[in-house]
């Protein structure tokens, strides 16, 4: 199957045409791929972040802090039409709600 061309999109309409164009050409897997990329990028980052300066590292914060992140990555990319689908939103609210349920019960009551 023949694919469009990079000379047939004109890049001086935005950055959104661009990002339409590649996730076009690689049938629909750029843009999930760089969400996934960014999670795990910020959920490695903040757990080695929080080792480095106090010693330990909370991997359930970290997850849910990197689930955070996304969700507000996710809504800005929803608004470039054609960018995200709507099962890329949903994988990343399920991660958001067991991030958040982790976080939740993982913690203990104390005394």
């Amino acid at each position: 199957m023949p694919y469009k061309l990079i000379t047939a999109v004109d890049p001086s309409q935005g950055l959104e045409v661009i990002l339409q164009y590649l996730n076009e050409v690689t049938g629909g897997l750029f843009m999930p791929s760089i969400v996934f990329m960014i999670y795990i990028v910020l959920g490695a980052g903040s757990y080695f972040a929080q080792l480095r300066i106090k010693g330990t590292a909370d991997a359930a914060a970290c997850f849910a802090a990197s689930s955070y992140a996304m969700v507000g990555f996710v809504a800005i990319l929803s608004m470039i039409p054609g960018a995200i689908n709507g099962v890329t939103v949903v994988e990343v609210a399920i991660l958001t709600i067991v991030g958040t349920a982790w976080l939740i019960f993982s913690k203990t009551t104390g005394v």
